[in-house]
C-alpha cells in the first residue's frame, strides 16, 4: 500500500507539506520510493517500500501538461502499461463512468491542473481506507489519517468515538476525529470551486438468477483461476496464512501451479492444534514446496500498541492485530499476503436464523442494533463511559446506524444485513487491520474480484445460508483437498447441497464445541489477553492520572475498577481494556503530543 497525500491549499507552503508528510509517514529503516508534484494549487507526495515498487510503482503515477495522476493499489487488467495512464485515458474518454467497471483495489486521486479540480475515486469496497478533511476552500485528501490531523484537525468527535466503543470500529464516513472523514466504499468525491461533491457510482444487489449449481460451481472456480492470474501477475514473494478454514484454502487451491514453487505457506498456532494438523494436510495435498510453522511466542502487548495505533491512528482496536507478533518473522519472507477478506460474508457465514423471520425492516433494524454491540453495555461499557456523555450522544449513534441500514436498497432482511456488513463492518474493521502491515506486506484479497463479487451477489439464500455451496464448490471444483475436514466444524465437505444442509443441521444441534477440538484460533485467544501484560495496566493507570485525561467522556473511577478487576483475574475485560488501551494511546499521540515525525515507540518491530 502506497503512501498518499495531496493538498489543495493556496497559503501553505509546498516543500514544507511534502516534508512535514514524509517526516510522519516515512517507516525508519524501511528504504522508500517517492514521487512528488508541486503545482499551482496543488500538491501530493506517494512513497512506497522499494522492494514492493518495481513497475507497479512506476506505472501508479503519471502527469503531463494538464493532469496529474496517483494510484495507491492496483488495477486488474491484462494489459502491461502505465496504470495512471491507463486510468486517465478511460476518465477523458467516458467521464466518471469510466470507473464503474475498473475492476481492482484502489484509491486515484486526478488532478486536472487548468481547472484546479481534484477528482477522487477509491474501488467497490473501499479495501484501502482513504480519508479526507475540508476546512474553508482547503482540503488535503491521505491514506493516513495522521496527515489529516497534522494539518486539519487534533480534536475528538464525540459521536464517533461512543460508536467506536460500541461497534469496534466506525460506520459510514465517520471517525472518531473531528473534521475527518472516511471515503466509504464506490465513491466518487470531486473537489471543485472550494465545495466537495460526493457521490456513489455502485451499490451491491443480490440478483436472485436461475442457475444449474454444477455450472454455477464450474464459473465460480474459473473466474477465481482468472483473478488470480492477473492479481499475482509481476509480484514477488507471495505469502498465504493457511489455516483450517474454508476460505484460505480455496485461495490456496487457486493459486496457479507455476507460481506455488514461489508461495511462502505458513501456519500460526499451537503445534497439536486441530487447526495447524489441518493445514498441514493441504499444504501437502496442495504441493507447496515449503510449509513455515511457528507457535504463539511470548511477547508484552505494551510494545505492539503505539506501532498498532499509530498506523491505524486508533480505527482500530490493537487487540485485533495479531500479525504484528510476526513481523519478525515474515518480514524478509513475503512481500505480498493473500487473505481472505469477503470470503465468509459474500457466501452466507454472517447469516443467522432470526434474519429469516418476517418482521418489517424498523424492526429488524432495531434488533441489529443490540447484536452490533460488542460489550455487554450495563456491565463493562457504562462503567467506563460517563453517564452524562453517554446519554447525550447514544440517541445520534443508534440513528447513524439506522441510517445506515435505511440507505441499503434490499428486498429482505438477509441481504440487507450481508450488504450492510459488505459496506461498513468490512472496510472499516476488516480491511483496517492491513494497514499495520502495510509497510511491510502488500495486500492482494481475491475474492474482491468484481466477477467473483457479482456471480456470489447471484446465489438464491438457499445456496448461501450455511455457506452449502461455497463449501460444495470447493469440495466438487478442487477433489484434490475435498476430503480434507473444515476446522470450523469438523466436517468433510460434501459433495451435494443436501449433504452440507444435513452437515449444517448436525453441529448446530450438537455444538461445535462437542464436534471437534478448538482450533489454535480459539486457543490463541488466550494468548491475545491483555491480563498478560503489566506494562500495559501501569500506562492505562498512569495516564488516567495525567492531567491531559479526557474526563468529559471516560469515567476515572469507572476505568480503574474495570483494569483492577480484568488483571487481578476476578473479571474478563479483554475487550474493554483493548477498546481503552487504543483509544488512550491515539489520544495520547495524536491530540495531546504535536508529532512531527514517527515518535519512537511507535516504530514498528525489527526482523530477526
Amino acid at each position: 500500500m502506497a503512501y498518499i497525500a495531496v493538498q489543495k491549499k493556496n497559503n501553505q507552503s509546498k516543500a514544507g507539506f511534502i516534508e512535514q508528510c514524509r517526516m510522519i509517514s516515512v517507516i525508519p529503516k524501511i528504504d522508500s520510493k517517492e514521487q512528488t508534484f508541486d503545482g499551482d494549487g496543488l500538491n501530493g507526495i506517494m512513497h512506497i517500500r522499494k522492494e514492493l515498487s518495481n513497475e507497479i510503482f512506476d506505472g501508479n503515477f503519471y502527469v503531463d501538461n494538464k493532469f496529474v495522476v496517483f494510484i495507491d493499489g492496483y488495477i486488474a487488467t491484462e494489459k502491461k502499461e502505465n496504470y495512471a495512464k491507463y486510468v486517465l485515458d478511460g476518465f477523458l474518454k467516458d467521464g466518471d463512468r469510466f470507473i464503474v467497471d475498473l475492476n481492482g483495489e484502489y484509491n486515484i486521486i486526478i488532478y486536472d491542473k487548468e481547472k484546479e479540480y481534484i477528482d477522487l475515486f477509491n474501488d467497490r469496497f473501499a479495501a484501502r481506507p482513504i480519508f479526507y478533511s475540508q476546512k474553508g476552500k482547503e482540503l488535503i485528501i491521505s491514506n493516513e489519517i495522521k496527515t489529516l490531523l497534522n494539518f486539519h484537525a487534533r480534536s475528538i468527535n464525540e459521536k464517533g468515538l461512543l460508536e467506536f466503543f460500541l461497534f469496534f470500529h466506525n460506520v459510514g464516513d465517520w471517525t472518531i476525529y473531528e473534521n475527518v472523514k472516511a471515503l466509504k466504499p464506490a465513491t466518487h468525491l470531486q473537489f471543485k470551486g472550494g465545495s466537495v461533491i460526493v457521490n456513489t457510482y455502485w451499490s451491491l444487489t443480490y440478483n436472485k438468477t436461475g442457475h444449474n449449481v454444477k455450472n454455477l460451481a464450474d464459473d465460480t472456480k474459473q473466474i477465481l483461476a482468472e483473478s488470480a492470474k492477473l492479481k499475482y501477475r509481476d509480484r514477488d514473494k507471495l505469502g498465504l496464512g493457511l489455516s483450517g478454514g474454508l476460505d484460505s484454502r480455496l485461495i490456496a487451491a487457486s493459486i496457479p501451479e507455476h507460481l506455488k514453487p514461489g508461495i511462502f505457506v505458513r501456519t500460526y498456532g499451537f503445534e497439536d492444534s486441530s487447526e495447524m494438523k489441518i493445514a498441514r494436510e493441504l499444504y501437502r495435498k496442495l504441493n507447496f514446496s515449503e510449509h513455515y510453522t511457528h507457535e504463539p511466542f511470548d511477547i508484552s502487548f505494551y510494545k505492539l500498541l503505539f506501532p498498532a495505533v499509530w498506523r491505524t491512528e486508533g480505527q482500530t482496536p490493537f487487540f485485533g492485530l495479531k500479525s504484528l507478533t510476526q513481523h519478525q518473522l515474515l518480514m524478509d519472507k513475503m512481500y505480498y499476503k493473500l487473505p481472505g477478506h469477503f470470503g465468509d460474508v459474500l457466501t452466507g457465514k454472517n447469516l443467522r436464523p432470526f434474519m429469516v423471520k418476517p418482521t418489517n425492516k424498523d424492526r429488524f433494524i432495531d434488533t441489529m442494533f443490540g447484536n452490533t454491540i460488542k460489550l455487554k453495555l450495563n456491565q463493562e461499557i457504562k462503567k467506563v463511559l460517563k453517564k452524562e456523555y453517554y446519554d447525550s450522544q447514544i440517541d445520534a449513534v443508534k440513528q447513524h446506524l439506522n441510517e445506515s441500514y435505511e440507505a441499503i436498497e434490499a428486498s429482505n432482511n438477509w441481504d440487507l444485513c450481508s450488504i450492510w456488513d459488505l459496506q461498513n463492518r468490512q472496510p472499516r474493521f476488516t480491511f483496517h487491520g492491513s494497514q499495520v502491515d502495510a509497510y511491510l506486506q502488500e495486500t492482494i484479497k481475491l475474492f474482491t474480484d468484481y466477477n467473483y463479487v457479482d456471480l456470489m451477489a447471484s446465489l438464491p439464500l438457499h445456496l448461501r445460508f450455511g455457506q452449502s455451496f461455497y463449501k460444495y464448490m470447493i469440495a466438487t471444483g478442487f477433489p484434490e483437498i475435498a476430503n480434507v475436514i473444515n476446522g470450523n466444524t469438523g466436517v468433510v465437505l460434501k459433495k451435494s447441497i443436501l449433504g452440507n444442509y444435513l452437515d449444517l443441521y448436525s453441529v448446530y444441534k450438537t455444538g461445535i464445541q462437542n464436534r471437534r477440538k478448538r482450533s489454535s484460533t480459539k486457543v490463541t485467544s488466550s494468548y491475545a489477553n491483555t491480563r498478560q501484560d503489566n506494562e500495559l495496566k501501569q500506562y492505562l493507570l498512569d495516564f488516567i492520572d495525567d492531567s491531559a485525561f479526557p474526563g468529559e467522556w471516560l469515567d476515572k473511577s469507572g476505568m480503574i475498577n474495570i483494569i483492577e478487576e480484568h488483571y487481578s483475574g476476578s473479571v474478563d475485560h479483554n475487550y474493554t481494556i483493548g477498546i481503552l488501551a487504543t483509544f488512550i494511546a491515539a489520544y495520547d499521540m495524536f491530540v495531546v503530543n504535536n508529532y512531527s515525525a514517527v515518535p519512537e515507540r511507535a516504530q514498528p518491530l525489527k526482523s530477526n
